[in-house]
């Protein structure tokens, strides 16, 4: 049984609780409870650490995708860095002005990493990134979470259970 449901705003497979790699059976694997936190502290600890300056830490899981096969990597949190960069305003090739287009940095980041991290035996928890085209700040970052009215995902499927639940009503 798969159970989808939302966690800190995003939409999670089984909750956020993951048998894999955890240790045994009667084991499971779970985000943090405060994932903003989290990467604050290692965030902060790293820095200090290793005297950085600029430094940007992702917490991330994997995740599946709708009707595609596969999984890719998704942030739960961000410490350091813009998580999006918001294109809108911006001409593309032929000068057309971007009217949505907001680039999942902090994902796209993930989803890179998330080959060499892996999801079976590999044991490689942390990868490190130098050189990412991103945003440095010291302030919490913008929010990674849409409102569920502006999801097209979302949109479809409450299209989706309304028209179900009129096929019940006849």
């Amino acid at each position: 049984t798969v159970v989808l449901a939302e966690i800190n705003g995003l939409l999670i497979a089984n909750a956020g609780i993951d048998h894999s790699n955890s240790g045994g059976e009667n084991f499971v694997v779970l985000l943090p409870k405060n994932p903003q936190k989290t990467v604050n502290e290692y965030r902060a600890f790293f820095m200090k650490e290793f005297d950085l300056k600029n430094l940007g830490v992702i917490l991330s899981d994997s995740r599946v995708q709708p009707l595609k096969k596969g999984t890719i990597g998704v942030a739960i949190a961000v410490s350091g860095f813009e998580p999006i960069e918001d294109c809108r305003g911006r001409s593309d090739l032929f000068g057309r002005p971007l009217l949505i287009t907001q680039r999942a940095v902090a994902d796209d980041l993930v989803s890179a990493a998330q080959i060499l991290l892996g999801e079976a035996d590999e044991q490689t928890p942390i990868v490190i990134i130098k050189g990412a085209p991103v945003t440095f700040i010291d302030k919490p970052p913008s929010s990674m979470q849409m409102d569920p009215e502006e999801c097209l995902y979302m949109n479809i499927f409450a299209q989706y259970l309304l028209k179900k639940n009129e096929k019940k009503k006849e």
